[in-house]
């Protein structure tokens, strides 16, 4: 029985390997010429992911990079002082895999406005004083027996300016500012219809077109953007320029609403710290009736043992000056004035002796009430003291997120 062979012959074999090795090495060029076509295709594309991979790096680390000083090394330098920093693309640093090139190939530039590189601790949000508060003075021994302390809310507050610390926050100021401020030398853009005219920008990226060269407009700050046509730009200017303003990149980074959220939870505080003030104000007014009434028991209580002493006084006299009446009068009538006289007389001191009584007791209540009194308010002042820590402390807490609140 004949079996039919399957399979490739050897020259079947052999044209496909041929074909699978010119289709190997053709591929190489055919990439490398296809990244080229969607480059020309997309001249702004490396120009868009550097922008996008600086404002990354600016989230991340509060501050964009210094310029690297060749295309080759693609770090960033160290430190780059003065108003502006002008250099190559710091990819590396950036996070990028290749340097940025433009379709020709030429590497990307970069420049920086310097104050975005270095920032300084720029914002603090406006916190009530821990100073001006005014502590009342000490109890007076003699009105402290019911055991009321020094409420611990009569002192300063407890919390303390934020710690240092420099984030996105302080960024966001330093972006506002850049854009108020219009120094000498300063990072700029203009049109080449108007070169009178600068605009300060924070990053401008520069493509240096077909020739690679930077040209002559572009070689130092400010950096010239066509403001014509394409066509109509001068022949020799074939560089593309893109620029972030400072206002341009707070609002990217949503600066407005961080600082507006900050400082609005600092007029909370703020708020908070007035309703403790005016609650110390009643606190200490309420002690202040405390220490009234029990100086209004003591004088009650003095009067009383006056108004006693002085009765025994009078009923004794009376006693007295009755027994003699009584010995002298001559007549039913006239011993019958003298006991009225004299009963009249202790009556009025019994009536003293009751009258001051009742109004001891009058005192103590009063005295009572204003003790209560007293507790409460410093206990809500005490209430009021922690709202308004707790404010603060919520503030500080925000200041110190910066970007991630």
């Amino acid at each position: 029985m004949n079996t039919k062979q399957r399979g490739f012959t050897l020259v079947e074999m052999s044209v496909a390997l041929l074909v699978g090795g010119l289709t190997f090495m053709a591929m190489p060029p055919l990439l490398e010429a296809l990244g080229e076509l969607n480059r020309a295709e997309r001249p702004g594309g490396d120009l868009e992911r550097v922008r996008e991979a600086l404002i990354g790096h600016l989230v991340s680390h509060d501050r964009l990079p210094c310029p690297a000083t060749s295309a080759a090394s693609g770090e960033a330098a160290a430190a780059c002082g003065g108003e502006v920093a002008s250099g190559f693309v710091p990819y590396r640093t950036l996070g990028l895999t290749e340097p940025p090139r433009n379709p020709q190939g030429f590497a990307l530039r970069y420049a920086v406005a310097g104050l975005l590189t270095e920032p300084t601790e720029h914002f603090h949000p406006q916190l009530p004083a821990a100073a001006g508060w005014t502590a009342p003075g000490p109890w007076n021994p003699s009105t402290n027996e019911s055991g009321i302390t020094q409420p611990s809310g009569s002192a300063p507050p407890t919390y303390s300016p934020p710690t240092p610390g420099i984030n996105g926050l302080d960024l966001c100021v330093a972006l506002v500012e850049g854009a108020r401020e219009t120094p000498a030398e300063m990072l700029a853009v203009r049109a080449l219809d108007r070169p009178d005219t600068r605009v300060r920008m924070a990053v401008v990226l520069v493509d240096p077109g077909a020739d690679g060269v930077v040209d002559s407009d572009n070689r130092a700050t400010p950096f010239a953007s066509p403001g014509r046509r394409e066509r109509d730009a001068p022949s020799v200017y074939d560089d593309r320029v893109e620029a972030l303003g400072f206002t341009t990149l707070a609002a990217l980074l949503d600066c407005p609403r961080l600082i507006a959220r900050v400082n609005a939870s600092a007029r909370d505080a703020y708020a908070a710290d007035d309703l403790a003030r005016a609650q110390q104000w009643f606190e200490d007014f309420r002690r202040l009736g405390y220490e009234i009434r029990h100086d209004n028991l003591d004088h009650a209580e003095t009067a009383q043992e006056h108004a006693i002493g002085s009765a025994v006084f009078d009923v004794v006299g009376n006693l007295i000056g009755t027994g003699d009446a009584l010995a002298t009068a001559t007549g039913a009538a006239a011993k019958g004035g003298a006991i009225a006289l004299s009963a009249y007389a202790m009556g009025m001191a019994a009536y003293s002796i009751t009258t001051g009584a009742q109004d001891i007791e009058e005192k103590k209540e009063e005295k009572a009430t204003a003790l209560e009194q007293a507790r409460n308010a410093r206990d809500n002042l005490l209430e009021v003291i922690d709202d308004r820590n707790t404010r603060v402390n919520n503030t500080m807490t925000l200041e110190r997120r910066g970007w991630y609140q």
